[in-house]
């Protein structure tokens, strides 16, 4: 975001025809707060592996994982592995018919299911450093993913679509001609 430096997303307006079906959008109405998402949570991932060479088509591979812990960036950490080529990747609340919540629990309808909490920003590796016994100096290092994943929250994406950068940025391929209100929900 501009105006944060410690917030490691981007979002770029672009033209599309809404009559292609190769751009899907994910509505704003989906976007799931972070007040509402618990630890422990299920969830699900659109993940494109790009060493994924024999494939005939772009398609992604659906993944899984849960609300492993809350941050107060803003950002939450994802107990579902992601790697390099994921980032950006949508995070959706997986439905279930059994639901932990802030108060206990939930049988039956699942209020949530499909709604949208964020994007993968990054895996988080665990790297161990072999020292040399006898210079005592690092000799190697070896990382390894360690299955938890940093998400970046509906909630920073909602505040990057409000932001007068954003904004403005639309406001200009409108001027262009490139974007109409058809085909952009900025509100």
């Amino acid at each position: 975001m501009a105006d944060d430096e410690s917030v490691d997303l981007a979002l770029i307006p672009f033209a599309f025809d809404v009559n292609v079906a190769d751009v899907l959008t994910i509505q704003r109405g989906l976007f799931l707060p972070l007040t509402e998402l618990p630890e422990t949570t299920d969830l699900i991932f659109l993940a494109f592996q790009p060493t994924d060479l024999r494939a005939s088509r772009v398609a992604p591979f659906i993944r899984g994982g849960l609300v492993s812990r809350l941050n107060e960036d803003g950002t939450f950490y994802m107990d579902g592995p992601a790697f390099p080529g994921n980032s950006g990747s949508p995070v959706f609340v997986r439905p279930t018919g059994t639901r932990f919540t802030r108060r206990g629990f939930a049988l039956g309808s699942d209020p949530i299911a499909f709604r949208f909490v964020g994007v993968v920003g990054e895996y988080i590796p665990y790297i161990d450093v072999a020292v040399s016994p006898q210079t005592g100096r690092p000799r190697v290092s070896f990382e390894e993913n360690t299955g938890l994943t940093r998400v970046w929250s509906a909630d920073h994406l909602d505040r990057l679509i409000q932001s007068t950068a954003f904004k403005e940025q639309v406001k200009r391929l409108r001027k262009r001609g490139l974007v109409n209100s058809a085909n952009t929900q900025t509100a």
